[in-house]
């Protein structure tokens, strides 16, 4: 019924294309809420994390290209711990940086992560950072590896989730359909993972355990052959031959955990 129905009202915008400023974005590849209400964006281009209040008024600016130890090399991924304390994972420079609330530099710490996967980073209660690892295994399964970051300088590599990587035609990855795993961390050290092709979710802890098991029936939704056509054709402008059969006739069920 419209009465249990969930609706998405918009409570604030940020970004603007005509006055030059913090709020004006080359390309936002990152965005976290914090639990003060805190809205913290990473502009890809500009390699700024820009901290915003809860009522949208610009706070400070972190970072900037670059390999000094204020600036970013390339961000993917940020947390904030239960301090407020903001977290920047900048793969480009190999390392961690950590900012307290108002925007100061607390520590530069090593990070010895050699990939990335898809899931956000996180800091757990004991003020520990997980990150998680992307690693091939075979031509058809992949895996994320939970690596535990503890300051100063101590790593700890937890068991893998392993997942189904779906290809078509003559192996090249699907854009829509490449991977058949997401997941969300929680602060209490488990994950929520769901396979993308069937409405199921899972908890799991840092073990590999799982705690839960959520489910419930849901029909997917197809494919129209148009579009299926249309990624043969935008995979043949790259001189790729594949068929419109090996692609999926039905949509994602799941297509992102938050």
């Amino acid at each position: 019924t419209d009465a249990t129905r969930w609706r998405v009202v918009e409570e604030l915008r940020l970004g603007t294309l005509d006055e030059p400023g913090p709020s004006q974005f080359g390309r936002i590849d990152g965005l976290l809420a914090g639990a003060s209400g805190r809205i913290y964006v990473h502009d890809g281009i500009a390699q700024e994390v820009r901290v915003f209040g809860p009522d949208g008024d610009h706070l400070h600016t972190l970072g900037g290209a670059g390999e000094g130890p204020m600036e970013f090399g390339g961000v993917v991924g940020l947390a904030v711990s239960p301090e407020g304390h903001l977290w920047v994972v900048d793969a480009g420079n190999n390392r961690y940086a950590e900012y307290d609330p108002a925007g100061g530099l607390v520590a530069i710490h090593p990070r010895t992560v050699s990939s990335h996967a898809s899931m956000s980073p996180t800091v757990l209660a004991d003020g520990s950072l997980l990150e998680w690892a992307a690693i091939g295994r075979t031509d058809q399964t992949r895996a994320w590896q939970p690596v535990r970051f503890t300051p100063p300088a101590t790593f700890d590599t937890l068991p893998a989730i392993e997942y189904r990587f779906g290809t078509v035609g003559n192996g090249a990855a699907m854009t829509e359909w490449n991977m058949t795993l997401t997941g969300t961390p929680g602060g209490d050290g488990t994950v929520w993972v769901s396979s993308m092709n069937e409405y199921v979710v899972h908890r799991v802890d840092l073990s590999g355990d799982t705690l839960l098991s959520l489910t419930r029936p849901f029909e997917p939704a197809p494919v129209p052959r148009e579009a299926r056509d249309s990624v043969v054709d935008f995979y043949g402008q790259f001189g790729l031959d594949i068929d419109a059969s090996d692609i999926p006739t039905e949509k994602l069920v799941v297509q992102r955990l938050v």
